[in-house]
């Protein structure tokens, strides 16, 4: 397990807001498919050779969460964008921090003790 593996101190969070028409918050089976052919991207470019771990994944009120560990932020980058060259317009966000404690995971891995 990498867990608090020092080799990825940042946390990187790409959110993904879709518009919601239920009060579930969850995304159609449509929008569902869309998510999982993103994750799946990701995936394939980031998590294949360590570039980045993913932490967790968080659908909720209307956007996804997919949290990762990363190691080297202008290799993700790099790697992001061939990823995403074909699909310009996602209403994606990115958001990286330092959590080199990897408190982010370690306070979600608490509430389910």
């Amino acid at each position: 397990m990498f867990l608090g593996d020092a080799r990825y101190p940042r946390r990187l969070t790409i959110t993904w807001t879709y518009r919601c028409d239920n009060s579930s918050g969850m995304p159609s089976e449509q929008q569902s498919d869309e998510l999982g052919e993103f994750e799946g991207l990701l995936q394939a470019h980031l998590d294949a050779d360590g570039t980045a771990i993913l932490a967790f994944v968080r659908t909720h009120a209307g956007n996804r969460r997919w949290t990762y560990y990363i190691a080297d932020a202008q290799l993700l980058s790099q790697r992001i964008n061939t990823a995403l060259a074909d699909h310009p317009n996602l209403p994606i966000e990115f958001e990286a921090e330092d959590d080199p404690e990897w408190t982010a995971l370690r306070t979600i891995l608490e509430r389910f003790k």
